[in-house]
């Protein structure tokens, strides 16, 4: 029995293909919102961004203590065989994209739940009977247990929280394509994740940095043949001619743990730093964060290239953020696995949005407050931390995903796995 998945946008839907072999792959689309974390009126929203900062680099392993009130914040909760589909939708202003899983897909009792499907990490959770709002799970949807218990569990620390479940063998389905014995961890408690409104968590990275030591719903669907083409991809579309243009661009992985590739250089209007180029590195491409996180020495090469640009203070932590003057429109564009192609960052998606006084008051810095009196100055939404300096590791998210069609495979490199990226072509207002 074979298939093939995709999932997709919110104004578009999830496509998944008919149980026949194939040749395409899981697609996930995305809808395209250049509100990104601004408030109504286009200023930044501080409570926002400290929070989905802190989350990501927690989620990589690092934790900071943000000052101010920052402090006090978490994040925010081609075939004749035609496609079928399961609608993601967006949480608000890019916050999150999430979608269907179903537990127990082979009982008489399928448990749906809204799930955040995350390329930066490799577990799948579900809030369990006993995991309440008090406990810090959303949904009213509990997992009724009804897999074959472990009879063991699994913790995962973030910075901005953490999780802790029990571990069940159950059937897991996403719009028809269902993996037997895929392991669910029924949560007992979850910090961080309250505000949140999608309840569950599916994992899409390589088992090998899985908490829980068990194969990904996704592998489980390869080595149970259950789709015949072992890919998948997030998109503003899907994978067919229809949803990118041009040509599409395969890059070797630098490692199977993330969806890692190598970073050659970051291009700022079509320049390179101009001596010893600090961005070539590492990057984790991954669906679960928003925000692009570069290495500290990358992130303030790429802005010495913006006029105007001046970091952010953000005292007692070793994070950079920068603003810079709106009127400047930077191209931001990355050059990946020696192949030499750019891929930029919409212009639209650079700015997160205007800076006001309250966000100098957020964090705590009065100078900042009388710098802005001046001119008006933007959020860049690339960030500085030093989350793994052995690999110069970025994080690449939904500010720059959006823009690109990009597909996951893990044989497409010569046997190997590989991450591949084309042009979108949905054009949705922004």
């Amino acid at each position: 029995m074979y298939a093939q998945l995709a999932v997709c946008s919110l104004l578009s839907t999830v496509a998944f293909a008919a149980r026949a072999p194939v040749d395409n792959g899981i697609k996930f689309p995305f809808s395209r919102n250049h509100k990104t974390v601004t408030n109504d009126d286009g200023t930044v929203n501080p409570e926002w961004y400290f929070g989905e900062l802190k989350h990501t680099v927690g989620k990589y392993g690092m934790k900071v203590k943000l000052p101010g009130k920052a402090g006090e914040v978490v994040r925010r909760g081609t075939s004749s065989i035609p496609d079928a589909f399961e609608p993601l939708k967006d949480q608000g202003n890019d916050l999150l994209y999430y979608g269907i899983a179903t537990v127990g897909a082979e009982n008489d009792k399928p448990q749906a739940f809204t799930t955040d499907f995350d390329t930066g990490s490799a577990d799948f959770f579900v809030p369990g009977p006993t995991c309440g709002t008090a406990q810090g799970c959303v949904g009213k949807i509990k997992y009724d247990r009804g897999g074959v218990d472990e009879g063991n569990t699994t913790a995962v620390t973030y910075g901005s929280g953490m999780i802790m479940g029990e571990n069940y063998f159950d059937s897991v389905d996403v719009a028809g394509l269902t993996a037997e014995n895929t392991n669910v961890i029924s949560l007992t408690s979850a910090q961080g994740f309250s505000t949140s409104k999608s309840a569950a968590r599916m994992g899409m990275a390589f088992s090998t940095i899985a908490r829980s030591k068990q194969p990904t719903w996704f592998e489980n669907l390869i080595t149970q043949k259950v789709i015949s083409n072992p890919d998948f991809s997030f998109f503003l579309g899907g994978r067919a001619s229809d949803r990118f243009r041009g040509p599409v661009t395969k890059i070797p992985l630098s490692a199977e743990t993330y969806w890692q590739v190598a970073v050659d250089t970051v291009l700022v209007n079509g320049k390179k730093a101009p001596a010893f180029d600090p961005t070539v590195g590492n990057a984790a491409i991954d669906t679960g964060t928003t925000l692009v996180i570069a290495p500290t020495l990358a992130t303030a090469s790429i802005y010495s290239r913006v006029p105007g640009a001046f970091p952010v203070p953000v005292s007692g932590t070793n994070l950079l953020v920068y603003a810079y003057p709106c009127k400047q429109t930077p191209n931001v564009a990355f050059q990946f696995g020696g192949k030499g192609r750019k891929f930029a960052t919409n212009k639209k998606d650079f700015s997160l949005g205007t800076i006001t006084t309250n966000f100098a008051e957020f964090i705590g810095d009065d100078g900042m407050a009388r710098r802005l009196a001046d001119t008006q100055y933007c959020l860049g939404s690339v960030a500085g931390a030093d989350i793994n300096p052995g690999l110069n590791l970025y994080v690449v998210g939904d500010t720059f995903l959006k823009n690109w069609y990009s597909i996951y495979s893990y044989n497409n490199d010569g046997g190997k796995p590989s991450v591949s990226f084309a042009k979108a072509s949905v054009s949705i207002p922004s």
